[in-house]
């Protein structure tokens, strides 16, 4: 009877080799490539194979908005807050919890990641996080969860509110925080705060030591230097090589995710995230994961075929980003709300000099941008000129200028760190609150 069942599929050598060719599209190495190539590959298209349609990255010189200010050649790939992230998290949660995380601490991490991370980047309802956060939350003594200072604002599974107090352990409520909500004061415990917002005020916050410790505001331009903002929608990020390598992982799969439910009903769609759960919770093999697949669509068999490595390969890179430990005081910059992605670059790099792939989404276009940008080069944050020149506006790194940013030997090169002294401000201090 397996056999009879297997008799078309044993046949379908297409299915296999497509299925292939998606998974190879997701090694490590490749995907380094793909990002610090882009200009390459701008110059010297690939031809996309039929079967990464879903899946495949576009590469462009620049934003085709001059309000992004992203002038470098940089790879896009779709991504949205309307793709199904719930069906995403609920596999990439179960694979999480049944293999790539050995330890609590990983899983507590990496609960913080989806809160305080992914949730504010797209957008999407966090409800039904809610459940694994109270879950994973550990001790007060062994927590990952950062200590919030007063007067922080903050949003919580109850609302959005004001951080009056932290209390210590006590015998009936445990550690919690006293915090001013809409509706009244509420003493809510560290599982229960989602993650910090936009300060309203000039005082601002970054974490450092597991603390959330006061940053000092960046100094003033001089006179003639030209501060370049990114619009209010704009969500920007500088990761580490591990950020860059989950966020495309991420993006592919609820990309998939999206195709899959947009060509399928609502019946089939859901058998296929049943299906798919059962497998990563080991109730059935890949081989029957496969035949379901097969019966409700036989033309694209080959990207649900490729779902669990996927599925496996995310999470393994979501854990190695937990054990990091730099994504979120790396989007706590972005958190500052100043918009200026020079002054963001300088801060990133200051606590992490890996932080040199630049993570870009605009929720309007509905795609996220990926450039690498090596420290000792410089951010170009002008188009080119009518005379093919460029007026750039660099963080200043103490290295030479990129070529692709300079444009010509003799473009202009504005340096406004430069003209407050040779070492650059101080953009990033931290005092204890």
């Amino acid at each position: 009877l397996i056999c009879e069942t297997n008799y078309e599929a044993s046949l379908d050598v297409t299915c296999h080799f497509n299925r292939r060719e998606i998974e190879r599209s997701f090694f490590v190495d490749q995907l380094v490539e793909a990002c610090k190539r882009a200009r390459h590959y701008v110059k010297k298209p690939k031809e996309l194979q039929p079967a990464l349609k879903a899946v495949g990255a576009t590469y462009s010189a620049s934003h085709s908005d001059p309000k992004m200010l992203l002038f470098q050649s940089h790879l896009s790939v779709r991504a949205s807050a309307n793709m199904p992230h719930k069906d995403v998290y609920e596999c990439l949660a179960s694979q999480v919890l049944n293999s790539a995380a050995k330890t609590n601490a990983d899983r507590e991490k990496t609960s913080r990641i989806w809160t305080e991370f992914l949730a504010p980047w797209f957008n999407f309802s966090t409800h039904w996080i809610l459940k694994e956060l109270r879950d994973k939350a550990r001790s007060e003594k062994s927590s990952c969860i950062v200590k919030y200072a007063p007067g922080q604002m903050v949003k919580t599974s109850f609302g959005d509110g004001r951080i009056l107090a932290h209390n210590e352990a006590a015998p009936s409520l445990g550690a919690n925080y006293k915090i001013d909500l809409p509706f009244g004061t509420g003493y809510i415990r560290p599982s229960s705060i989602l993650h910090h917002l936009p300060p309203t005020e000039q005082v601002q916050y970054g974490r450092l030591g597991g603390f959330m410790e006061l940053i000092e505001a960046a100094d003033e331009p001089m006179n003639g230097d030209e501060v370049k903002i990114l619009g209010p929608s704009c969500r920007l990020v500088f990761g580490t090589e591990k950020v860059y390598i989950f966020m495309r992982l991420y993006c592919a799969l609820i990309a998939l995710f999206d195709s899959t439910r947009e060509r399928m009903e609502p019946k089939n769609y859901n058998g296929f995230v049943d299906a798919l759960k059962g497998y990563i919770n080991e109730d059935i093999q890949f081989k029957a994961y496969e035949l379901r697949c097969r019966a409700a669509t036989k033309e694209k068999c080959h990207e649900l075929s490729a779902v669990p490595r996927l599925i496996e390969k995310c999470a393994d890179a979501l854990v190695k980003v937990a054990k990091e430990d730099k994504l979120l005081g790396l989007f706590d910059f972005y958190q500052l709300k100043h918009r200026d992605p020079v002054l963001q670059r300088t801060q990133s790099l200051n606590l992490s000099d890996e932080a040199a792939y630049r993570i870009q989404y605009e929720p309007s276009d509905g795609r996220v941008r990926f450039s690498y940008l090596a420290r000792d080069k410089d951010m170009l944050t002008s188009p080119r000129n009518s005379n093919g020149s460029f007026t750039s506006t660099m963080a200043h790194t103490g290295g030479e200028p990129d070529k692709e940013s300079q444009g010509v030997e003799d473009g202009e090169v504005v340096d406004r760190n430069a003209r407050r002294g040779s070492d650059g401000p101080q953009s990033k201090r931290f005092r204890s609150v």
